[in-house]
């Protein structure tokens, strides 16, 4: 419990206390005028919490993903659990804006919060910086007929390679013929129970799987130029929209997502025309989709991309967003 207590709500509560010191001593000598901070860590939204308290300045928190309900949470003991949402409601309450980056994570908070102002809760999506990609977005693909699929991110706990995998390796037995002209790359950390070539020992000594492990940001980024398909996995959660989502759409790729049909990441998915959404334990839908996609790649050499209305997720765009709402909560 000790140790538990040591690392809450998160691995950067040491740094706890030296924050608030130290942030407290820099608004006084700045003079600053307003509070932001965005989760997670959840440890930053703690110590502006304090810093509000100590210096009764205007207090913004960001939630990039849920805290209290968040579906990949993993419980340290009933104590802990329940300070968890005790300081939650104190941040929330105390905060002149609580921003969240999906619609339904701010529904979330108005079920648990029904005596705020709803007008405190605003939706600022994540998004890209299109100057970053510019010079990626713009290399030429070179392999051929070959469907190159990749995966950037992390597996582990619910999120899992297995329907993408399946679904891939049955087009090799495909009653009208086997479909080989693909190649799926996967790049992060890889939990030792999916490992790939434990599991798919023979398609990664086809060559057909690649598992790149972990790579600088900069090589991940020219691999995924290089590709045709990137893959979205995020089951079990119908509230979240994995970050990497905006990497893709800067990068103009065409996109797979396995998310339950009925959540935020399909209805974006549909929404902006991004690409196709299955249910994650549909692998015979993702596989049709596959044997269709490398049939296209094949004849045509690439595939076509046409996103809809994807400027919102400009950060030039959200940062103005952020820009008013900083200027109100100081007024």
């Amino acid at each position: 419990m000790v140790y538990e207590l040591n690392y809450f709500p998160d691995d950067a509560g040491p740094w706890l206390l030296p924050a608030i010191w130290r942030g407290r001593k820099i608004i006084k000598a700045q003079n600053i005028d307003l509070i932001f901070a965005t989760g997670m860590p959840w440890t930053s939204l703690v110590v502006a919490y304090f810093l509000h308290k100590l210096t009764n300045k205007p207090l913004i928190v960001d939630f990039r993903d849920p805290w209290v309900g968040n579906p990949f949470h993993v419980s340290k003991g009933a104590f802990i659990d329940k300070l968890m949402v005790s300081l939650e409601n104190k941040i929330v309450k105390s905060a002149t804006y609580v921003s969240a980056n999906t619609t339904p994570l701010r529904e979330d908070f108005l079920k648990r919060y029904p005596s705020e102002n709803p007008e405190k809760f605003v939706v600022l999506p994540n998004g890209y910086d299109s100057f970053d990609f510019s010079a990626y977005a713009a290399m030429p693909l070179d392999s051929g007929d070959v469907l190159e699929i990749v995966h950037a991110g992390s597996l582990y706990g619910k999120r899992s390679p297995v329907s993408m995998i399946d679904s891939l390796s049955s087009l090799l037995t495909d009653q009208s013929g086997p479909v080989n002209n693909w190649h799926f790359l996967q790049m992060g950390y890889v939990e030792p129970e999916y490992s790939f070539q434990s599991n798919y020992g023979d398609l990664c000594e086809s060559g057909l799987i690649e598992d790149a492990g972990l790579l600088p940001y900069d090589e991940c980024l020219k691999r995924l130029a290089e590709s045709d398909v990137a893959v979205l996995i995020q089951p079990g959660t119908k509230i979240q929209v994995p970050s990497k989502l905006y990497d893709y759409i800067a990068m103009g790729k065409y996109i797979i997502a396995l998310t339950p049909l009925d959540g935020v990441l399909a209805e974006m998915m549909r929404e902006y025309n991004l690409g196709d959404v299955f249910d994650p334990e549909d692998t015979v839908g993702i596989s049709s989709k596959l044997k269709e996609l490398c049939a296209i790649k094949k004849q045509d050499g690439e595939l076509a991309v046409s996103y809809k209305n994807i400027e919102k997720f400009d950060v030039k765009h959200i940062t103005a967003q952020l820009e008013d709402l900083f200027l109100k909560a100081i007024s």
